[in-house]
């Protein structure tokens, strides 16, 4: 039976506005929407509810049931991975778990770029039937620069750089065969538990609710928390782009109406970059765009970081010649107006990136038009969702047909860095806390202004 999760369970979306506009379309969106995330065993379910998520604590047998040839390798040095490539790839093509940050592209430049930074070690598990590898989980350990004493975390690789630089790789999962994710998840699970551990803390971020690696377990032993991230915002495109449209609120599709009919009369151009030149020349006008627009309201832009560019830069002039990505522009008279880059996989487009100019040249909002036109290429493509990502702005929940629960699954050793981890969190709870305390806030602000003197 299904029954909402108690409210003292509650984890609440992280980063989401409060507004009423933007609770009022979230409910609409989850409206009916009851889902239970459960593998299938004797477990207790995760329910998910208006964009809440309860604390689970999974509980998987793990026994030997794989098949008789079924072996596990771990690929820790940058040439045994490059051996990958191919296989790699192969599985990327057949996975139901395939996602724009699991392609072998996106994986390999991830570590290039930022693994010197952030990462110690290099930790692919590979399984393989005989020879042919059918599940492959991407993890790393990350080592937190300049602090010794924070914890080892094992994490998906392509996740947890800071915040002024991360890729945002959403959809992070094991990459298996179809039909092989159960059996996957159990040898894996495993190898982890009858190897000497390496980490303090197993932190897999950025991952679906629905994802196999929260439906099955990978250590049957210690404490899992399981913890709501922001919702991603889908457009479904597979009725077609008039049908999209009839399933946006009426206001909207008013809008919508306006902003097409003013992209028509204005002589405007809707183009997709394709060869090598178009990609430098597009990408460097999206980084200018962007940057315009969010300095403009006092912000550095995703671009300030120059990893993050570099990075990006890099994807598309690997992805985009094979179909894996499309960076696409808005412009009059060879004036851009606005571009939007795309990653896509599984027949999903996945929006990363966009700038558009404030002086529209008779478009009243040439990023929504962006998005219209684009959507409406994609969809003539055979595309079937466009997928907006996790995000707080208004206009995703508008233009969004439905949302999708993310989460981060971690577990926990009790070692002396986790230890001083927690200790360390729990004191901070306990200082902001106080904040909330009648009169409090005086005192605090007393005791800051001392220690600044």
């Amino acid at each position: 039976m299904i029954v909402p999760a108690s409210p003292r369970t509650r984890t609440p979306i992280h980063g989401a506005p409060s507004s009423y506009k933007y609770t009022r379309t979230i409910k609409r969106l989850w409206r009916s929407s009851w889902r239970v995330v459960c593998n299938g065993c004797d477990c207790k379910p995760m329910i998910l509810f208006y964009g809440w998520v309860s604390m689970v604590t999974p509980s998987v047998p793990i026994v030997d049931g794989a098949p008789a040839d079924t072996t596990i390798r771990e690929v820790h040095d940058v040439n045994s991975w490059d051996a990958l490539r191919t296989a790699w790839k192969q599985l990327f093509n057949t996975s139901p778990t395939a996602a724009p940050p699991l392609s072998w592209e996106w994986q390999r430049t991830w570590w290039d770029i930022y693994g010197p930074i952030y990462g110690s070690r290099l930790r692919i598990l590979t399984v393989y039937q005989g020879d042919v590898l059918t599940a492959v989980l991407p993890l790393y350990l990350r080592r937190q620069p300049h602090n010794a004493l924070a914890p080892i975390r094992l994490c998906l690789l392509g996740t947890a750089e800071e915040e002024f630089e991360e890729t945002c790789g959403e959809y992070l999962d094991i990459l298996h065969a179809p039909g092989m994710g159960p059996s996957a998840c159990q040898v894996l699970g495993q190898r982890l538990q009858r190897t000497r551990p390496d980490w303090d803390v197993i932190d897999f971020s950025h991952v679906a609710a629905d994802a196999t690696l929260v439906r099955q377990t990978l250590v049957s032993s210690g404490s899992w928390q399981l913890q709501a991230e922001r919702p991603s915002f889908v457009a479904d495109l597979g009725g077609g782009f008039d049908t999209y449209l009839g399933e946006l609120s009426t206001r909207v599709r008013s809008f919508v109406r306006k902003v097409l009919r003013q992209y028509e009369a204005s002589g405007a151009r809707f183009e997709c970059a394709g060869s090598p030149q178009e990609i430098t020349e597009y990408f460097s006008q999206l980084v200018d765009l962007h940057q315009a627009r969010w300095q403009a309201v006092g912000k550095p832009g995703a671009f300030a970081a120059p990893r993050f560019k570099e990075f990006h830069y890099r994807l598309c002039q690997q992805m985009i010649p094979l179909g894996q990505a499309v960076l696409a522009r808005l412009s009059i008279d060879d004036r851009p107006l606005s571009l939007l880059l795309a990653y896509i996989a599984n027949g999903a487009a996945h929006y990363y990136v966009s700038g558009s100019r404030r002086d529209s040249g008779g478009i009243k909002s040439p990023g929504i038009a962006m998005n219209l036109l684009l959507k409406r290429h994609l969809a003539s493509m055979g595309i079937q969702i466009f997928d907006y990502q996790p995000g707080s702005h208004t206009y995703k929940a508008d233009y969004a047909t439905r949302v999708r629960a993310m989460a981060r699954l971690q577990s926990w050793r009790p070692t002396w860095r986790t230890a001083l981890a927690l200790t360390q969190r729990v004191a901070n709870r306990i200082y902001r806390s106080l904040y909330r305390l009648p009169g409090a806030e005086e005192g605090l602000a007393t005791r800051i202004d001392l220690t600044a003197r």
